[in-house]
């Protein structure tokens, strides 16, 4: 039986944690967040790596560090994206605020998810938190429970012999798959070992049961709110939801809410090749310079059509998203006022790159570029956040622009409040999905 001590008063029905002394680790990290980064790392396997999930944003791993941004907020213009260990080890930020890294690796068990390099890598960020989230595929391959509860045990041993720092290492028991039919163990028992783990070091591992929540959802067995995916072992984009916010509450900590957004439109409407009508939130008409319209549930171009389209947001200031299918130039506007005046990102813009354009009594030039090359048919998350006069862009949810106004392009451009697309010569192909605009 576990004898757990609960947290915040929840109980066994929802979630429960095997310590808080341990998280004191990653609270006194995130206390210090405006001096000093506070570095999370997840580790895991495929519903770590985000495997189903196109959008990177809604991930649960990415949805977890923008709640712990959201309510430890750095003080600068823009929270870090979320980066692989791989991509961050050898030159890890200096700048404040908590910073993401994902080191999940899709396929993996307790005995693989992290070999020495892995570690070694996880080691140089020095985080104030390690989250484990291992154990689905122990579960399905009938790993014996000894040897799931050692083969964790020396991965926390090693990661604590190369991180220098205080370091909390929480241990998340996730939720059961559905497609095992007669498992060797119970998937509660793997749960016992990891809090097992976590009673014998207080002082350095923390547990977190978020099956139990799961199967109060009605999961995996009716799973009435589709939560999992049709192969009944990963989750969708609600189930990564679901497990960002359950864990925020388990970690203790506060769930600030991001900005609701102002203008907001997933197109989720009849097709129609004559209009794009007005967006969901905000009621908002859009308005075109060519012929715009619905097409599989995305905004799309007509046959022919080269040219913008516009939404008033009413925000100058802003945090602006879309997704762009891409089939070629293709770009997100905003602080816009009609066709000839106004600012945008490009993918592509002849030349394999991510530009900042800004066009001015319709004369279009260059603010800033960097080099990218985009694949035909792939989908790219495409974010501009404006504030005063800093322009910042993220593709897939990495900072990949960054562009301070000159006095001058200030006062043009700095109370502009339309937003919109913008379609390239005769390509029918683009589509424009997800589009969201908040305040900044």
């Amino acid at each position: 039986m576990w004898t757990p001590y609960y947290l915040n008063g929840f109980g066994g029905q929802a979630f429960l944690s095997a310590n808080n002394t341990a998280l004191g680790k990653l609270r006194a990290g995130l206390a210090a967040r405006r001096v000093t980064p506070c570095r999370v790392v997840f580790v895991g396997s495929s519903t770590t790596e985000g495997y189903l999930i196109t959008n990177p944003g809604a991930r649960y791993v990415n949805q977890l560090a923008a709640r712990l941004q959201a309510g430890y907020q750095s003080g600068i213009l823009a929270e870090p994206a979320v980066l692989t260990v791989n991509e961050a080890y050898a030159a890890p930020s200096p700048a404040p605020g908590v910073h993401g890294y994902n080191a999940g690796a899709s396929g993996t068990d307790s005995s693989t998810y992290l070999g020495q390099t892995a570690r070694e890598r996880i080691g140089s960020l020095n985080p104030r938190a390690v989250i484990h989230m291992i154990g689905s595929n122990d579960y399905a391959n009938g790993m014996a429970l000894g040897t799931y509860k050692a083969n964790v045990a020396a991965q926390i041993t090693s990661l604590k012999g190369l991180i220098t720092g205080p370091c909390v290492h929480v241990l998340v028991h996730s939720y059961n798959r559905g497609d095992v039919a007669s498992p060797a163990n119970p998937w509660d028992l793997y749960g016992q070992a990891l809090y097992e783990l976590a009673a014998a070091d207080p002082d350095n591992v923390a547990f977190i049961d978020l099956s139990r929540t799961m199967r109060a959802a009605g999961t995996p067995a009716a799973d009435p709110l589709d939560l999992f995916a049709s192969d009944l072992v990963h989750m969708e984009e609600a189930g990564h939801a679901f497990m960002a916010d359950t864990m925020m509450t388990a970690l203790g900590l506060p769930g600030a809410a991001h900005p609701r957004p102002q203008v907001s439109d997933s197109f989720n409407r009849p097709d129609s090749t004559t209009t794009m009508g007005a967006t969901e939130a905000g009621a908002a008409t859009w308005t075109t310079s060519s012929t715009w319209g619905i097409t599989g549930k995305k905004a799309a171009p007509v046959s022919g059509a080269s040219g913008n389209v516009f939404v008033e947001t009413g925000l100058a200031d802003l945090d602006a998203t879309c997704v762009i299918t891409y089939n070629g130039t293709a770009g997100l506007l905003f602080r816009a006022s009609d066709d000839s005046n106004r600012l945008g990102v490009f993918l592509d813009a002849g030349g394999a790159a991510i530009a900042l354009y800004k066009t001015d009594g319709g004369a279009t030039s260059t603010l800033t570029s960097t080099p990218f090359t985009f694949t035909n048919g792939q989908d790219y998350v495409v974010r501009v956040v404006a504030r005063g006069n800093l322009i910042l862009v993220y593709i897939n949810g990495v900072l990949r622009l960054t562009h301070t106004l000159s006095a001058g392009d200030q006062t043009k451009y700095g109370a502009l409040t339309k937003c919109g697309f913008r379609n390239t010569a005769t390509n029918t192909t683009n589509r424009w999905d997800g589009f969201s605009v908040a305040a900044a």
